[in-house]
């Protein structure tokens, strides 16, 4: 999963072998809001820029909002095939 936390695809490569790998995203119902607050079931949460979804008026994760797009341009601007090819 590739949100905007390069560690996690360092991470992820340990486990990859140059046959292939699987890019995924676990982007809640938020994903394709404008940044801001909105409501996600129950919970108002607050969408920024970075995909980085939180609950209202804290720091607590509340999912991400991160597309497949932005996670391949996140995959090669992090520089993971470089790193793999080492």
């Amino acid at each position: 999963m590739a949100d905007t936390l390069p560690s996690s695809f360092y991470l992820s490569a340990l486990f990859v072998s140059f046959l292939g790998c699987i890019l995924v995203t676990d982007a809640t119902a938020a994903m394709g809001l404008e940044p801001g607050l909105h409501k996600l079931g129950d919970m108002t949460v607050e969408l920024a820029d970075n995909f980085r979804l939180t609950l209202k008026d804290s720091d607590t994760l509340a999912g991400s909002a991160v597309t497949m797009d932005a996670t391949i341009r996140n995959f090669a601007a992090f520089g993971v095939l470089k790193q793999l090819s080492r």
